[in-house]
């Protein structure tokens, strides 16, 4: 019985790890949206803590999903976990099209810099960029 009670109060604290884990995503998520990078650089940390630590559980819950019945508990810890890799892949999504796009708002900078007489605003108020026929980008 003491390792049942054992089991069960494991299954509780990943459990709070996974929704903890939860809510870190969905402020980084907002964060994002908000370009908050104090924010960002909080989140960050603490969310590689987190991580490290269900790693640490992977052995387990994977033994846990193959043996026990799907109970409420189990169910709720699965779905909370599924959320969680969910919402951290759309934010890895999102964090790469911003790096993108930084990374091609520098290539049109350096671009600038090495261009001589060349106007920096179009008619609406956008950089714009050609040389030599060619488009060098619109920022």
């Amino acid at each position: 019985m003491n390792t049942e009670n054992t089991e069960q109060q494991l299954i509780a604290d990943i459990d709070t790890l996974a929704k903890e884990l939860l809510a870190l995503l969905t402020a980084e998520s907002d964060a994002m949206k908000e370009r908050n990078i104090e924010t960002l650089t909080r989140i960050s940390s603490e969310k590689n803590t987190l991580l490290s630590r269900l790693q640490g559980c992977d052995e387990f819950l994977s033994q846990l999903f193959a043996r026990t019945p799907e109970t409420a508990v189990i169910a709720d810890l699965k779905a909370t976990l599924q959320q969680c890799h969910s919402l951290n892949s759309d934010n890895r999504t999102v964090a790469l099209v911003e790096l993108k796009h930084t990374n091609n708002s520098i290539e049109l900078l350096r671009s600038l810099l090495n261009l001589d007489d060349v106007p920096l605003y179009g008619a609406y108020g956008k950089i714009t960029v050609s040389r030599e026929k060619r488009n060098l980008g619109v920022v």
